[in-house]
């Protein structure tokens, strides 16, 4: 969702959630920045962490920078029961770096087929804006896009 939606506080009461139960996650994201401010790592180091984990949760914020290949990887999961949380901004952040020199289309990955397998079908708009009294640096009008499994 766009910034101030609540993408940071869902994660946060989900893992919350997640640990009571005692249930095992990973958190991460493309960038170090990104992946610091959600409390986990790069997706390059949670590949490696997590490449003979089954059955976790696997919860991925500031998605819209992940690159095709990256998206290949997180897939192979899927096999072997994997869940996911996918939280970003598709339709108002600039696309992967690689993006320039993929023939994928990232513009349709929101609503392809992919993602709704990835995350059995669910998909939540955050279109709230909650970060204060400034809704001038907010479109309300912009669609907001959480993938969230079951």
């Amino acid at each position: 969702g766009p910034p101030g939606t609540g993408k940071t506080d869902m994660i946060d009461a989900f893992t919350h959630i997640l640990d009571e139960k005692k249930v095992e996650y990973y958190k991460g994201s493309v960038t170090h920045v990104a992946a610091a401010l959600v409390g986990g790592n790069t997706l390059t180091h949670m590949r490696m962490r997590l490449r003979y984990k089954k059955q976790i949760w696997i919860i991925l914020d500031e998605a819209n920078f992940t690159s095709a290949t990256q998206w290949c990887w997180l897939a192979r999961f899927q096999f072997v029961g994997c869940k996911f949380l996918i939280c970003g901004d598709f339709a108002g952040q600039f696309l992967p770096i690689t993006s320039q020199y993929e023939s994928f289309d990232y513009d349709a990955l929101e609503f392809s087929d992919f993602m709704h397998g990835l995350c059995k079908g669910l998909h939540i708009d955050l279109t709230s804006y909650f970060r204060g009294n400034d809704k001038a640096h907010h479109e309300a009008d912009r669609a907001t896009f959480l993938y969230l499994s079951k």
